[in-house]
């Protein structure tokens, strides 16, 4: 049997369903020929090994169609073009700005000067100027 791009199928392959086109684009990606793939078990290990990530396997019998979906949601997440909540593209995003100290943590924290004094003259360490 030949399909459209001149390739030979096998006729007792598995096809990838309609609503895993992401999954199976990034299959490609990886150089996984998605033509070969025999049943929806060996998808899913292909993915799981390219991945790197750990799944919980359905029983025998069961189909893995859904934890197919699923990790094609984690894998291939779908880009939106404006943010609905912020109004901004999601991949420009600004970057959080860092924690800035607001002062000294609390007294509880703090060192006596005197226990200071003591440990820079024991270790031989230059003593650190206080600023309040």
């Amino acid at each position: 049997m030949r399909n459209l791009n001149n390739q030979t199928s096998i006729p007792n392959s598995w096809q990838m369903p309609e609503g895993l086109g992401r999954l199976e684009a990034w299959l490609e990606r990886k150089g996984v020929d998605v033509h070969s793939i025999k049943s929806d078990r060996q998808c899913l290990h292909f993915v799981t090994k390219l991945a790197g990530v750990c799944t919980k396997w359905p029983a025998r019998g069961q189909s893995a169609i859904p934890e197919l979906v699923r990790l094609q949601k984690s894998i291939c997440p779908v880009r939106q073009s404006v943010s609905p909540h912020t109004g901004r593209q999601p991949w420009r995003a600004q970057p959080e700005p860092f924690l800035k100290s607001k002062g000294a943590a609390s007294p509880v924290r703090s060192v006596d000067e005197n226990i200071l004094a003591e440990i820079t003259a024991r270790y031989g360490l230059e003593p650190r100027k206080v600023t309040r």
